[in-house]
C-alpha cells in the first residue's frame, strides 16, 4: 500500500474492512487488545499520508454475531483520504448504517461540493412500482374524462398523472430519507442496548425492529442514484454519495 501511495498525486480515498483497529477502545468483548498491535496499522496509514475521517453513529462497525457470552465488536472499517482529497472536498461525512444481514456495517460516505439551484422536475421513481397500490393510483388519474384532441389529452392526463403520483408518494411512502434515518435511529438504539444487555430479549426486539428496516436502505439506495444520474446529466451534481459494505 506505501508503494502504491508514492505514486500517486490526486485526491485519494481509501475505505472498506481493514480487518484492525487503531485503539484498544475500539474492541468491546473477547480477549483485550494490545495496543502495541495497532502500531503497525497506524504506521502504514501515517506513511501513506492518510487520515482516518471519523463518523457518525453506532461505534463498533462488526460483530462476530455469536452467544451473548462469545460476542465480540470492533470498529473494523472506515475511511481515509490523503491531504490532496481534504482540500478538494470541503465536507466529507461518513456514517455508520445498521446492519442488515451482515456481521459488518454498512459506511456511508457524502462529500457536498457547491449546489446550484436547479428547477424542480418531475422524477418518476422504479420503487413506485413495488408499493401495492401503484397501479390503482396510476388508473384511475388516467382513468379522468378529458374533452380535446388526442394530443391534448394526453398531455392533461400526464399532467394529472405526474401531480397524483407525487401527492401519492408523499402521503404513503413520505420522505425516505426520514424514514431511513427513523428506523434506522430505532435499530441503532436497539443494537446498543443488545450490546450492553447482551440476551436474547434484546435480539429478539432487535430482529424484529430490523426486519421493518431492511426495505428502506434499497429505497433510499434507488432513489440516490436517480438523483446523481440526472444531476450527471444536467451538470448540476451537488452530492456525492458511496456506499461500502
Amino acid at each position: 500500500m506505501e508503494n502504491i501511495s508514492s505514486s500517486i498525486n490526486d485526491p485519494w480515498c481509501v475505505g472498506g474492512d481493514f480487518n484492525d483497529i487503531m485503539d484498544p477502545d475500539e474492541k468491546l468483548g473477547g480477549k483485550p487488545h494490545r495496543a502495541n498491535r495497532c502500531f503497525d496499522f497506524i504506521s502504514t496509514m501515517e506513511a501513506c499520508g492518510l487520515s482516518d475521517l471519523g463518523f457518525v453513529g453506532p461505534k463498533f462497525t462488526w460483530c462476530n454475531n455469536r452467544r451473548p457470552s462469545k460476542r465480540i465488536w470492533k470498529r473494523l472499517d472506515r475511511v481515509f483520504v490523503n491531504d490532496l482529497w481534504a482540500q478538494s472536498y470541503h465536507t466529507n461525512t461518513i456514517k455508520h448504517l445498521a446492519r442488515t444481514g451482515s456481521d459488518h456495517r454498512p459506511l456511508l460516505m457524502q462529500t457536498l461540493s457547491n449546489q446550484n439551484d436547479s428547477i424542480r422536475y418531475f422524477r418518476f421513481l422504479n420503487l413506485w412500482t413495488q408499493q401495492s397500490d401503484f397501479l390503482e393510483t396510476v388508473q384511475n388519474s388516467w382513468n379522468m374524462n378529458v374533452t380535446g384532441n388526442a394530443m391534448w389529452k394526453f398531455q392533461c392526463k400526464l399532467k394529472v398523472l405526474s401531480k397524483n403520483l407525487s401527492k401519492w408518494s408523499r402521503e404513503t411512502i413520505g420522505d425516505i430519507h426520514e424514514q431511513v434515518n427513523k428506523w434506522e435511529t430505532k435499530v441503532q438504539l436497539l443494537e446498543e442496548l443488545d450490546t450492553l444487555n447482551n440476551n436474547e430479549q434484546s435480539r429478539e426486539d432487535l430482529n424484529r425492529e430490523h426486519a421493518e428496516y431492511v426495505k428502506w436502505p434499497g429505497m433510499q439506495d434507488a432513489l440516490l442514484k436517480k438523483k446523481t444520474r440526472i444531476g450527471s446529466k444536467m451538470g448540476t451534481t451537488t452530492v456525492n454519495i458511496f456506499t461500502m459494505c
